[in-house]
């Protein structure tokens, strides 16, 4: 079976905040898919930075209650 292809237009980029016609828009960095239903602006771009924390045992603290971490 052949899967129909999307025929895709080469036109001009928009930015984050930018006000659009409804349609489909891609995400140039992340590859998501933004479907837009009416005249709006494309989100803009949020950026999660994740980190590590650092943790040290206390040794004899067995008397700390459950969910009091």
């Amino acid at each position: 079976m052949n899967a129909v292809q999307p025929r895709i237009r080469a036109v001009r980029m928009f930015r984050s905040g930018e006000e659009v016609d409804p349609g489909v828009y891609i995400d140039m960095d992340s590859g998501d898919v933004v479907r837009v239903n009416e005249r709006d602006s494309l989100p803009e771009g949020i950026q999660v930075i994740r980190y590590l924390r650092r943790y040290r045992r206390v040794e004899g603290a067995n008397e700390i209650k459950n969910g009091s971490r």
